[in-house]
This record gives structure tokens, C-alpha cells and sequence, in this order.
């Protein structure tokens, strides 16, 4: 059985996010293959089959933000490299597979003294996309070095997982193996939590700005919706500060801070709707809602039109005034999102396709 190192630079295992990721595909790589997999100190330990982890030191447990660069995530990451040389010069592998831009990194560092490992890399969202989409503006030389070191990962890459069909075309990935490969969710299990609702929008995920939160309550806020606004996760205190100077939002919205999976299933499933008022980038939101049968109120950006289609499977606004509008129109006629059932469930059908493909390592001999 071949043998895989696995280098993932986020806490693992939490139920969200990158993690979610590199859980689901590490139980489909370990089907085939023997995985080492090294994370940060932070996270619970899971036990998956034929997957051994390795943590940095677990004296060394700083707060990190969602993708927000820090002096304690350097730490981590440098922490994770060591670890790397140490096992590398341990074992024999066969693969290299790196999450995401930080890891890449360091596993294109780490190649230079394994010349004959393939190397995988699993690309959530380019490094200036990310960025940009978090407000942070990148330009001149540091976007220039960026673009280089993407340029080595990538030139070196035996294959390139996406985790978004936008990015099928883009010149950068021209004459490389690629394959799409969505975020897998957790949809079959269940746990009821009561509501003081019946009927509700949802939002289940973090609270940076880049989310769009506060564009979504002011609309919500001037709308004429009867229904009840859930929001899941961490809330900051900006968002919880807006909600409670506002007479209708401290009435209307129900914060429920973070909760199990099965528990945001459960309430998910319940609900009118689910919210993705993110500003933009791409959301493994929109796939959590679609595959639990609801459609999806979003902002009209790129990254939410490849599984969004307006009045299809979603109802798409480009502006606080087309929100009004729409949350308006929903709370008129409740109908409206009853005829974009059909919609939900062919949308579904193909992201179910997506995760059904074969293996993406041997499919091209890796």
C-alpha cells in the first residue's frame, strides 16, 4: 500500500471549514493508501482508518483567527515544517498531498530534498482571490512574489484538486491535471434543537465582514418579513451590537452561537431558507444548504452563480435594495420557494455525482 503525508495548516479536526475537507478526503484516501497526516496542535483527534496524526507541540496552542495571518499561525506552521523534515527523512512516501496555499509552501520547500514524491496539491481558493475577497488588498511586489511561489507549486504539482469549478479554465492550471472535487457535508444525521419560530431564514458559518452580515440585517431590518432570522456560530460583537440597536432585529433574530453539525442540520432542514450573503469567494455553505433540500438566498457573485441559478434553486441580489425586495416577495408569498424545489433537488443530484467520482489519485496514476 502506498504511503501519503498529508500536511494540512489549520486546527484538525473541527466541524467546519478546511477541516471538514481534509477529514472527508482523508477517508477516502485512506481506502488505498497509508496516510501520516500533520496538523496543528489545535483540534480534537478523530480516529480514521489507516490515518496516523502527528501535532505540533502541544504546549504551543495560540488563538488564530479564520484565515487571518498572525504571528501564532507562523509559529504553527513552522512548527508543522520541522515535523515534516523529521518524518520525511523517517519514511519513505510516495505522495505529497498539501491543503491549501500555506501547506503548499511548505511541501514545495520539503520536494527539493524528495525529488521523485508526487505532489498533490489541494487548492481551495487562490491565494489573491482569498484575500481580496477578505477586504485585504494585495499589490506590487508582494503580489508579484505570490504569484511566483504559485507559479512553482503549481508547475510542480502532479495534480491539482479544485474545490470550485470556476477555476477549471484559468490559464494558470493550462496543461496541468486537475479535478474538481466539492466539500463533502454531513447530511444523514439529526439532532432537534428547539426554536421560539416556526418559521426562519438560516445562516450557519463565522461572522468576519467579509460575510456580509451587517448588509443582510439592514435589509432584513427594513423589510416587511413576518418570518424569523437563525444565525449560527460565533458571532462577533459588531454584529451582535447592530442586532441590538435595532428594535425589529433584537426582536426577529435568534443568535444561537456554534453548534453540532447535527443540530444546524436539523434546523437547516426546518427552515424557509438558507442565507449566503457573502461579499465574495466561495462558501461550502451553499453546499450544505442544497444537499439538505433548501434553497438558497445569496448575493449575484461568480462564486455563488456556479451552483446558484435566480429563481432556479436561489434567489440572487446584486444590492441592499434588490435584498429589500426579495425578502419582501418571500414574505408576500411563501410559494415563491416551494416552486424552486425541482431546482434544489437536480442541483443536489450533481454535487452528489461530484463526490461519487472515482478515485482522483489513481484516476490519474498517482
Amino acid at each position: 500500500m502506498k504511503k501519503i503525508l498529508l500536511i494540512t495548516t489549520t486546527p484538525f479536526y473541527l466541524e467546519k471549514g478546511s477541516s471538514l475537507r481534509i477529514f472527508v478526503l482523508s477517508k477516502i484516501l485512506s481506502k488505498e493508501y497509508k496516510i501520516d497526516l500533520v496538523t496543528y496542535s489545535l483540534g480534537q483527534d478523530v480516529e480514521i482508518s489507516n490515518v496516523t496524526i502527528y501535532r505540533t507541540p502541544k504546549f504551543f496552542k495560540p488563538k488564530i483567527g479564520v484565515g487571518k495571518p498572525s504571528i501564532g499561525k507562523l509559529g504553527l506552521d513552522m512548527f508543522v515544517f520541522f515535523k515534516c523534515i523529521f518524518l520525511m527523512f523517517k519514511n519513505d512516501y510516495d505522495i505529497l498531498h498539501c491543503e491549501d496555499f500555506e501547506a503548499a509552501v511548505l511541501g514545495r520547500i520539503l520536494i527539493i530534498f524528495k525529488k521523485n514524491i508526487k505532489f498533490v496539491y489541494d487548492l481551495h481558493n487562490r491565494l489573491l482571490d482569498n484575500l481580496r475577497s477578505k477586504g485585504i488588498k494585495v499589490s506590487g511586489v508582494i503580489e508579484k512574489v505570490i504569484l511566483i511561489i504559485e507559479k512553482s507549486i503549481i508547475k510542480r504539482s502532479n495534480l491539482i484538486i479544485l474545490n470550485w469549478r470556476k477555476y477549471e479554465d484559468d490559464k494558470v492550471f493550462k496543461n496541468k491535471n486537475t479535478i474538481t472535487y466539492y466539500d463533502q457535508i454531513n447530511i444523514g444525521e439529526f439532532k432537534e434543537c428547539v426554536l421560539p419560530a416556526k418559521e426562519y431564514l438560516i445562516y450557519t458559518g463565522n461572522f468576519e465582514k467579509y460575510q456580509g452580515h451587517l448588509e443582510f440585517l439592514e435589509a432584513y431590518s427594513q423589510s416587511q418579513g413576518s418570518y424569523s432570522l437563525v444565525l449560527i456560530g460565533d458571532i462577533t460583537e459588531e454584529v451582535s451590537n447592530f442586532i441590538k440597536s435595532n428594535e425589529k432585529l433584537s426582536r426577529t433574530v435568534i443568535v444561537l452561537g456554534r453548534l453540532s453539525i447535527e443540530e444546524s442540520n436539523y434546523l437547516i432542514v426546518n427552515s424557509l431558507a438558507g442565507i449566503l450573503p457573502r461579499l465574495d469567494g466561495s462558501s461550502m455553505k451553499v453546499i450544505h444548504y442544497l444537499m439538505l433540500g433548501k434553497p438558497v438566498i445569496a448575493k449575484n457573485t461568480i462564486s455563488n452563480r456556479e451552483l446558484l441559478k435566480n429563481e432556479y434553486n436561489g434567489l440572487l441580489y446584486e444590492n441592499i435594495n434588490e435584498l429589500i425586495n426579495v425578502l419582501d416577495l418571500i414574505n408576500s408569498d411563501r410559494d415563491v420557494l416551494n416552486k424552486l424545489k425541482l431546482g434544489v433537488e437536480e442541483t443536489a443530484k450533481s454535487i452528489k455525482g461530484n463526490w461519487d467520482q472515482p478515485s482522483f489519485l489513481k484516476k490519474y496514476e498517482i
